[in-house]
This record gives C-alpha cells, structure tokens and sequence, in this order.
C-alpha cells in the first residue's frame, strides 16, 4: 500500500461516501473515528496514512490486534480487516454498509 497524506485520504473518503448516499449517522460515527485518527497520528508525528498506522490506531483504541486482522496467522474463528471497526464499535458482525 502507498503512503497518502492522512488528511486528503480522510477527505476523499469522505466525499465518496457522501457520493454514495451514506446516512448522516454513518457519516457522524466515521467523523468521529477520523477525527481519533487523526489525532492519533498526529502525537506520533505522522502525516501520512499506513496499513501499520490503522493497525497500531485499532490496537491503541480498541484493543484488536494486528494478528486478529490476518484469519491465515490465527487459529479459530477470526473476522476479516473490514469487520474490525463494526466489531470495535460493538455493532453485529456484518459487511461496512450504508
């Protein structure tokens, strides 16, 4: 994955979901996590987004770890990366969706 500056990819998301037709709540609850995000890699002095970034942001905040994101590195029942912040979130188990 190529580095990108945190905040353009932030907002470029941001403008497909509104594309995309997603609710305001959806909208206000990934706000939320960006806005985390976003301070997160701040005090760590990073500017651009990483795949290590989003892993040590879910572990910090949630506490999910890498390994949980990678089903093949652990035994059992194990969610794939997507479901990571519907899990974190406490909400069921299902696709991100709007």
């Amino acid at each position: 994955m190529q580095k990108q500056p945190l905040a353009k990819l932030l907002k470029d998301i941001e403008q497909e979901m509104i594309r995309l037709h997603y609710t305001k709540g959806t909208l206000t609850f990934y706000r939320r996590r960006w806005k985390m995000l976003t301070k997160f890699a701040k005090e760590r002095g990073e500017t651009e987004y990483s795949e290590q970034l989003g892993f040590d942001f879910v572990e910090h905040h949630f506490g999910l770890l890498k390994k949980d994101a990678h089903p093949e590195k652990k035994k059992g029942n194990a969610l794939p990366a997507p479901y990571l912040s519907q899990q974190a979130a406490g909400k069921r188990n299902t696709p991100l969706c709007h």
